[in-house]
């Protein structure tokens, strides 16, 4: 028995060592050399990601919102509210961290107002790991130091441990460029970290992991990456965070080695895995994006930091923001440098092209007003082929009138003549009614004749009038002596001795009218060229 008990303690105290070989053997059996094109590929992957990275998030937002329906159905069990308000903090790390210390502070108070007090630490040791991603460095610390690890039982040490770990290495991290601040706060993760290797069994992923970033903080890079390596060749998938983080770390040890392409090769990976999970917190795009900086590739450089900048704002992750803001305007002047030498290469070119562009306009243009004119001069014809058409029909209407009435006339007079009446017919001719009606008619038929060209003329005669003086026509008038003057002057009847003739007026008649018809206009200069005009738009 003493026998069995002592192989069975050999074999406990030894089983990290044989591990630790036994990963050692198969990493060294899997290690191959990652090669340009490797790198290559798995940047045309992230790429592929990138762009798949609305779906993801949508994803994320539909567990959330699903999470967040749960919560309001009423009477539900406080126990069931905290596992709710858990995984819904859960989800928003890495995602919205104010809403991920919201919803921890939430849970914290829940449990505490109903005595739950496993789940109050819980929710406390959480809040504290994610409150510096929001800047709440101070208030971090101090809430943390509150707990009373010690009294804490196995799974609940190995949590607020794990997060001790995480608090002091964003801390660590935001005092990056000051040696001796991060030296302390370092320790002090690291010093978390060792106790949560003492806390964990050695079998599992959590222990190795941190058994490996122990290894690698203090300078042991061989023995970490084999250890790193033994997690991602394990047969059972890791969760998406983990794979991103070892990745992430493997990255670091390729930089230390001086391989390029391994680094590049491992950030991008890390970033995949944070995408895919849907994750806005991704310090692995921010460094490559700086690492593509340094070797040149300053477009998709640019990109990535872009991308992480964007991914830190979503977030409302500060110290993300801050970090990536700081490389962001070197890699964005580098980027600005490069565009504004692919456009001054282009300028002559582009000149070139404008300029003929700028010929081709104007002899486009031009074309096209001459187009206009002629289309226009073709209307003005067609209007001016119609109104002397009408012009034609109303003359050889007047003047088959005048003929009927003179062959009327004829008709009479020799009626009368033949049946001497004469005295009759003298009387007829000297009492002038006979002429007086045909001046009428002729008005009547003139007036008609001049409105079925002209129907506005009344109206835009008017408007050439000042408000006070405008023509006011009786209901059985188409046209008053006014109107007809002007008509006879529209029709480019100008000379005042033909107008009288044609109206059976005076010259003198005439010529008062016009002079009255120029005081009554707005323009009085302008006034018998403006009637001139009417009826040509």
């Amino acid at each position: 028995m003493v026998t069995y008990r002592f192989i069975v303690k050999i074999i406990l105290k030894y089983l990290p060592v044989l591990i630790l070989i036994s990963a050692n053997s198969i990493s060294a059996r899997q290690f191959a050399p990652i090669s340009s094109a490797d790198a290559g590929k798995m940047l045309n992957e992230l790429d592929k990601q990138l762009s798949l990275r609305k779906n993801y998030l949508e994803n994320r937002v539909k567990r959330i919102d699903s999470i967040k329906y749960q919560l309001t159905i009423p009477r539900l069990p406080v126990t069931k509210q905290l596992e709710l308000t858990w995984k819904l903090a859960r989800l928003y790390e890495g995602y919205l961290s104010d809403s991920a210390v919201i919803y921890f502070r939430r849970g914290q108070n829940t449990a505490a107002l109903y005595n739950h007090n496993e789940w109050e630490i819980k929710f406390k040791i959480k809040k504290c790991e994610t409150m510096p991603l929001v800047a709440l460095f101070n208030e971090a610390i101090a809430e943390y130091s509150t707990i009373h690890i010690d009294s804490l039982n196995g799974r609940l040490k190995i949590l607020a441990l794990d997060s001790g770990r995480q608090l002091y290495s964003y801390v660590a991290s935001f005092y990056s460029d000051n040696p001796e601040a991060y030296r302390i706060w370092i320790e002090k993760s690291m010093y978390f970290q060792e106790q949560l290797i003492k806390h964990t069994d050695p079998n599992t992923p959590i222990n190795t992991y941190n058994r490996a970033e122990y290894l690698f903080m203090t300078g042991k890079y061989r023995q970490a990456g084999i250890l790193f390596h033994s997690l991602l060749n394990n047969r059972h998938p890791l969760e998406p965070y983990m794979a991103a983080r070892i990745n992430h770390k493997l990255s670091k040890i390729a930089a230390f080695n001086s391989n390029h392409n391994e680094e590049i090769y491992y950030l991008a990976k890390s970033a995949i895995a944070d995408i895919k999970s849907a994750t806005l917190e991704i310090v692995s795009l921010q460094d490559l994006g700086q690492q593509l900086y340094t070797h040149g590739d300053l477009k998709r450089a640019y990109s990535y930091l872009a991308i992480a900048l964007d991914n830190s704002v979503k977030c409302h992750a500060v110290m993300r923001m801050l970090q990536t803001s700081q490389a962001l305007p070197v890699i964005q002047q580098a980027h600005s440098e490069t565009i504004n030498k692919s456009q001054k290469r282009l300028y002559t070119a582009v000149i070139t092209m404008a300029a003929l562009v700028i010929i081709l306009i104007t002899i486009t243009l031009l074309f096209r007003i001459e187009l206009i004119k002629k289309k226009r001069l073709e209307k003005h014809l067609r209007k001016a082929n119609i109104i002397k058409e009408m012009y034609m029909s109303q003359f050889l209407h007047l003047s088959t009138i005048y003929m009927n009435k003179l062959n009327q006339f004829c008709k009479i007079a020799s009626r009368k003549i033949s049946t001497g009446r004469v005295d009759e017919l003298y009387q007829m001719t000297r009492s002038g009614r006979f002429v007086e009606d045909q001046i009428q008619e002729f008005y009547t038929t003139f007036d008609q004749a001049f409105l079925h060209i002209y129907p506005t003329f009344p109206s835009d005669v008017n408007n050439l009038l000042k408000p006070e003086e405008k023509i006011t026509l009786t209901n059985n008038e188409l046209l008053n002596t006014d109107l007809r003057i002007l008509a006879f002057i529209r029709l480019g009847v100008e000379e005042s001795p033909r107008i009288a003739q044609a109206l059976n007026y005076s010259v003198h008649t005439i010529y008062s009218y016009r002079n009255r018809l120029k005081n009554r206009a707005i323009n009085r200069d302008t006034f018998e060229q403006d009637i001139l005009n009417i009826g040509k738009s």
